[in-house]
């Protein structure tokens, strides 16, 4: 809902509220040791493995972790200020990745090929103020988060799909990392955090390669409050 928002609002009160937001990503991604690689418009892209390039099981999972927190931050700013309610889209794939920076004038550093392609299209397909994962990460992340299968996206640049699932919650609850001011009055404000049930039934276990394929036929599909279910691209 941010460009319904942005169409009420003055220049300089959607320039605060970006400068805030991305302000306390900017520390969050700090903290997990994540490099933030470009912000364009309402969009915030990030890639880890820098500091651990051999061990994408640490990188996933400090990604989800930077994610659900970011997430945790913007509906603590919901709380704080009522004119600041937004349901954020998170996207995340893991995946060996080309960036480089290009260009001759106002030259930006960038990513390229496959995995940057998922990880935008995670985001693009994600329900709103949801965190959005690919089977490959939910493979290095299923012990750290509960997750729930939510359907096959489309890859169109690919001609491929893949399965994705939902981030419904740390499996071990921890309070949001100490951030500097003017932050730190999020890590105590109240959030209404999603509570969800475990799944009743073990998540589907894709048949190999594992990041292609068809969906499975008794995966159980993420519910929504309103009694529908999502199973088809938003």
């Amino acid at each position: 809902n941010f460009l319904q928002w942005v169409e009420h609002q003055q220049p300089l009160e959607v320039l605060e509220m970006l400068a805030f937001m991305y302000g306390c990503f900017d520390a969050l991604a700090l903290h997990y040791k994540i490099e933030r690689i470009q912000m364009h418009g309402d969009s915030y892209v990030a890639m880890s493995g820098v500091e651990n390039p051999n061990d994408p099981e640490v990188s996933a999972r400090d990604t989800v972790k930077l994610a659900w927190d970011m997430r945790e931050c913007v509906l603590a700013m919901g709380s704080l200020t009522k004119n600041w309610n937004f349901a954020p889209r998170f996207g995340v794939h893991t995946g060996p990745t080309l960036s480089a920076i290009v260009g001759r004038l106002r030259c930006s550093y960038d990513l390229f090929g496959f995995t940057s392609t998922v990880g935008s299209v995670m985001c693009n397909t994600s329900p709103p103020g949801e965190l959005h994962i690919t089977y490959v990460t939910y493979e290095l992340v299923r012990d750290t988060f509960d997750c729930s299968y939510l359907q096959m996206s489309q890859i169109s640049q690919y001609s491929s799909e893949v399965a994705s699932y939902l981030v419904d919650r740390p499996l071990v609850a921890e309070p949001l990392p100490a951030l500097p001011e003017p932050y730190a009055r999020l890590v105590t404000a109240p959030v209404n955090v999603r509570s969800q049930p475990s799944r009743a039934m073990p998540m589907p276990m894709p048949p190999s390669p594992g990041l292609f394929h068809q969906a499975p036929s008794n995966h159980s599909t993420r519910d929504y409050t309103d009694g529908s279910s999502q199973s088809s691209l938003s």
